[in-house]
């Protein structure tokens, strides 16, 4: 790579930390610190920040989530993207503008600490968490 090829934003995500996932409408998504994502659109050369703290359940407690940090990022093929995490499975369903929190109390997930999300050829989602991987057919 050649050093003008590159290019730097100054208006982007600060506090980076990881992952960096490309969605199937060609954005990239970029995990930050304390539960914090953002979205660059290439197409109309913006970004759009997400604090995932904000879209806790009504009953959680927001203090449990103040170390919150995102290990994975991944889109399925409805559309829904997937952030996993240290304390969960954050899912945000975009075109309805609904988001879901799955944990060890609440789904089939062995842990709540989520290291991976892929899929395979037939549509199985494949999550990665301590104690065990999880797949969901969809």
């Amino acid at each position: 790579m050649r050093k003008d090829e590159w290019k730097y934003f100054t208006d982007g995500p600060e506090n980076f930390s990881s992952p960096i996932y490309e969605d199937r409408k060609g954005r990239i998504w970029i995990a930050r610190a304390h539960g914090n994502v953002c979205v660059y659109d290439k197409t109309l050369d913006i970004w759009t920040s997400y604090n995932l703290i904000d879209h806790l359940p009504a009953t959680a407690n927001k203090k449990d989530f103040a170390d919150l940090r995102t290990a994975a990022i991944y889109q399925d093929r409805l559309g829904r993207l997937m952030f996993g995490g240290n304390r969960g499975l954050f899912i945000f369903d975009e075109a309805e503008n609904r988001w879901e929190l799955l944990t060890s109390k609440n789904s089939s997930l062995p842990h709540d600490w989520i290291t991976s999300i892929s899929e395979d050829k037939s549509g199985r989602i494949w999550i990665g968490a301590y104690h065990g991987v999880v797949i969901v057919e969809q």
